[in-house]
């Protein structure tokens, strides 16, 4: 999903720009998927419910989920009609002007609301339009799922290499600086409580080199993840030398592990208090 006030921008992340990135997407959506998936199940998710992949992009994780719930219908929604174009019926294309509602998504007609990799992009006041908006699709007592990072919290690396730390704090600081929060769990509980939603339960998927080809993690910690940010002036080209020296001796080296921690946090709408429903 992109927006005005968004740290995402497809075209940029890669350094091949739009092509390359819809191949990150989908690599990224097929390492975690079945993490992804279970923590759903956990939080309620079944098929046949009505879900609304709410900042869809590409759609990577929108046509797994479909495949996954064939009894259900999932529509994708986005703002970028670029990335829209590479999903398939239904969609929605989201008014970036439209503050309380999904434009063609009538208010309460689907049971969850999927929210993911989205909020870490946003600044607080487009968190808060984001929650209006699931908020008003949803069924009363439906389910909002947020898939998101806590950089203090994202996994681990051994063999560890101590020297990048400093370039991940400064990709996370450039993220911040532009309205973008690399920390964002730790927000949710109260921007959802804020916006009409009960309890916030956290999960975490765990996903690691035991389960799955180290080459498959390249997604994440190889070079070419950053080479957009080498682009766009945050790493520089020691810095990527550096994140390319460590991926190769983390791939040489028989006892390494990589272990990826995927944040799921799940509510529920609040059903209408008696007053509200009175006044509805």
């Amino acid at each position: 999903m992109t927006a005005r006030t968004s740290t995402y921008d497809p075209t940029s992340v890669s350094a091949g720009g739009f092509a390359d990135e819809l191949v990150r997407l989908e690599q990224q959506a097929e390492l975690t998927f079945d993490v992804e998936l279970a923590k759903l199940a956990e939080a309620g998710v079944r098929d046949g419910a009505r879900v609304l992949d709410l900042g869809c992009g590409s759609g990577a994780f929108t046509r797994r989920l479909r495949a996954a719930l064939p009894l259900s219908v999932v529509t994708g929604a986005d703002i970028d009609p670029r990335m829209l174009a590479r999903v398939a019926a239904p969609t929605v294309l989201i008014d970036q002007a439209a503050d309380a509602a999904v434009p063609a998504v009538a208010d309460g007609s689907v049971d969850v609301v999927v929210v993911r990799y989205v909020a870490q992009h946003l600044d607080t006041e487009g968190r808060a339009r984001l929650w209006r908006r699931a908020f008003a699709a949803l069924a009363p007592e439906g389910l909002l799922i947020v898939i998101d990072v806590d950089d203090a919290d994202w996994g681990t690396v051994t063999p560890l290499a101590p020297g990048l730390s400093a370039v991940f704090r400064q990709i996370a600081a450039s993220q911040s600086q532009r309205g973008g929060d690399r920390f964002v769990v730790r927000a949710l509980a109260g921007e959802l409580n804020a916006a009409g939603f009960g309890e916030v339960t956290p999960r975490i998927g765990v996903l690691s080199s035991d389960d799955r080809l180290m080459d498959d993690f390249a997604v994440h910690l190889g070079p070419a993840r950053y080479l957009g940010q080498v682009v766009d002036g945050v790493v520089s080209i020691d810095d990527l030398a550096a994140i390319a020296g460590a991926w190769e001796t983390v791939r040489r080296d028989p006892a390494a592990r990589v272990e990826l921690h995927v944040h799921v946090i799940s509510t529920v709408r609040s059903p209408p208090t008696t007053k509200e429903r009175a006044q509805s």
